[in-house]
């Protein structure tokens, strides 16, 4: 799944405690999951299809088994055909023949809950194409549509569907950026179509059915229509955004938590001790390894962002080796076997060090380009430079900043790329107030 617009912990969690999780019984998902099964026979073995082709044998027999009723090429102004959304979707028929009954086409969109764009099979829908006609990006085609059809349709149409038979995208016109915050779900690989090539820039899958389940939910047309047993009449959507930002904030919530109580305060202490140089008695001294300990665990918390937004190229075979995504898998599969990480070693601290001077500076073998900034620059933090942790002292920091536990209690990995960046900063300067004082025996404490 790809897109911003729900929370990773919501699609894998909160969605469990929805009344429209509870009430999809085994028969409907059953007979939705067959009828996608015989619609995407049809690509199996590298078939290669046209845009009106992929609508005819995808995209339209998807939408029906989502519940949709269908209208395509409704017109919303005076341009043209080439200003047309495809299709016009209605999630009652009673809504579909009312629109029939309107002599002006523009006025359709009133009666209408979504537009859909269809794109040929397996067309990027982030770049414009090789072929004749395709000089257009699909996601830009579709927020534009998506405005107008706000405006003719007095706000009853505020989401379009945008697919190219593979990767399907739900996408809001309330949303804060529309061209990030979307839902996107690669539906071939979820019902397992054979011979597709790997996407690398999806988040990893985990329950196929449950991501399906997760799928029908959001896409159906009855997640537009107002929740049976909802006092206040709301959409599933509607629910799902409110119990998104929910689970962001439980998120950015705990993650705060953990830096103030335990990991800040447990990487001065450790900093101080690796420092040859370290004069804690000295307020200079202190305010420059609060500096240093702040620099550092801003870089950690930077890259696990950056790598699970795609930022930085995690997912790319050449750079996956020297990711932090890569240690911190390590760190936990040693954590659940209660291995020993050895305080003498230094591995983990090199592979970091390596990793930000690759970000610091570049690496095209590994794909990585240059992030200038200053914020991997070792040589405005002395300390950082001459210092090395301990496996025994890292390990347990980046689990700390990696994992939580969920509702059953087990480790869950955080998902950086549900907070915003916004959160990330304020988390940055609330341990700007945090005081590192002398202990009075050598050492150091973090104070609020």
């Amino acid at each position: 799944m790809r897109g911003a617009l729900l929370t990773q912990d919501f699609i894998s969690q909160g969605i469990l405690l929805t009344d429209a999780w509870h009430a999809l019984d085994d028969g409907r998902f059953e007979a939705f999951h067959d009828a996608l099964r015989t619609v995407y026979v049809r690509v199996e073995g590298g078939t290669r299809l046209n845009e009106a082709q992929t609508e005819a044998e995808l995209i339209v027999p998807t939408l029906e088994a989502l519940g949709w009723s269908c209208l395509p090429q409704q017109q919303a102004n005076a341009r043209g055909r080439a200003d047309v959304p495809d299709t016009l979707l209605f999630a009652e028929r009673r809504s579909h023949d009312l629109a029939l009954t309107e002599t002006q086409p523009g006025r359709r969109f009133l009666h209408g809950k979504a537009i859909v764009e269809s794109k040929r099979w397996l067309r990027p829908l982030d770049r414009s194409g090789q072929d004749r006609g395709e000089i257009e990006t699909p996601s830009s085609q579709m927020l534009r549509y998506l405005t107008r059809a706000e405006v003719v349709s007095e706000r009853a149409v505020m989401w379009g569907l945008l697919t190219n038979g593979r990767h399907w995208r739900l996408y809001w016109q309330g949303a804060r950026s529309r061209s990030e915050e979307f839902v996107e779900f690669d539906i071939a690989s979820l019902i397992g179509v054979r011979g597709l090539d790997a996407d690398l820039l999806a988040a990893p899958t985990g329950d196929a059915e449950h991501a399906l389940k997760a799928f029908y939910l959001l896409f159906s047309a009855q997640a537009f229509l107002p929740q049976a047993g909802d006092a206040q009449h709301r959409s599933f959507h509607q629910l799902a955004l409110e119990e998104s930002r929910h689970w962001e904030s439980r998120v950015s919530n705990a993650l705060g938590r953990r830096v103030f109580d335990e990991v800040f305060p447990a990487l001065v202490v450790a900093m101080v001790v690796a420092d040859p140089e370290a004069r804690v008695e000295v307020r200079a001294y202190r305010e420059h390894i609060k500096r240093a300990a702040l620099t550092l665990l801003y870089r950690l918390l930077f890259v696990l962002y950056a790598e699970d937004r795609d930022l930085l190229p995690a997912r790319d075979r050449r750079y996956d080796d020297y990711s932090l995504r890569r240690i911190r898998q390590d760190v936990a599969d040693r954590s659940d076997r209660q291995d020993v990480f050895a305080a003498g070693m230094h591995r983990y601290w090199q592979h970091l060090c390596d990793l930000f001077r690759a970000i610091a500076q570049g690496e095209p073998t590994i794909g990585l380009p240059a992030y200038n900034g200053g914020l991997f620059d070792d040589a405005r933090e002395p300390i950082l430079a001459r210092i090395a942790l301990g496996d025994a002292v890292v390990a347990p920091l980046l689990d700390a900043l990696s994992r939580e536990a969920g509702n059953d209690q087990r480790p869950h990995w955080i998902n950086y790329r549900d907070l915003s960046v916004q959160q990330l900063g304020s988390i940055y300067e609330r341990l700007l107030e945090q005081a590192v004082v002398s202990d009075g025996a050598g050492g150091v404490r973090v104070e609020p």
